[in-house]
């Protein structure tokens, strides 16, 4: 499986889900490399998209955001 770059998952964000859905107002992620990156900063600043990073080493905050990707990806298929 070949690995994303910040520059992909921008232009499959923007590709599959906000052409779909629409801007959301903030997107909510852990701290993952791709999250935090300059690219995906830049794309959201640009898109007037808030970020709301969760807390570094708190597990709870984590299994939040993880159940809410669930969430969404069964919504979205």
């Amino acid at each position: 499986m070949s690995s994303i770059t910040s520059l992909d998952l921008a232009h499959l964000f923007i590709k599959n889900i906000f052409s779909k859905h629409g801007l959301p107002s903030s997107i909510v992620s852990d701290r993952v490399l791709l999250f935090v990156s300059s690219i995906w900063t830049n794309r959201c600043q640009q898109l007037k998209i808030s970020r709301d990073l969760s807390t570094a080493y708190h597990p709870e905050a984590d299994g939040q955001t993880e159940r809410v990707n669930q969430i969404l990806e069964h919504y979205l298929r």
